[in-house]
């Protein structure tokens, strides 16, 4: 009865801590909750001068199963013309896991 209580109370530790390890995220620029996530950060500043123009490229995903989408620096700047980047920026969203968008977005001329 002893080892079998142990090995439940040590099989939800296991099992809780792969839950956490894999649905809090592991993205290096902005928080990601475990539930919730609107967040934005930063990912690059280059030496070129400030621009007017701005390209958004986004990518998105429903339950893990499905994507779609481009969210590289390059459909960025297509998307608005941008030929020298000034910064690049990320945003996120994601909802239980439910539906995600990650959205780079680029500055430049």
């Amino acid at each position: 009865m002893k080892a079998t209580k142990t090995f439940l109370c040590v099989a939800a530790a296991t099992a809780l801590a792969l839950v956490l390890a894999l649905s809090a995220g592991c993205h290096p620029y902005v928080p990601t909750g475990l539930v919730f996530t609107s967040a934005s950060g930063p990912m690059a500043v280059t030496a070129n001068a400030e621009g007017s123009k701005e390209g958004r490229a986004t990518a998105r995903g429903v339950l893990g199963l499905v994507s779609w989408g481009d969210a590289g620096t390059a459909a960025a700047c297509r998307a608005a013309g941008i030929s020298r980047v000034r910064t690049v920026d990320v945003e996120e969203l994601n909802i239980i896991g439910v539906y995600y968008s990650y959205t780079t977005v680029v500055t430049g001329e």
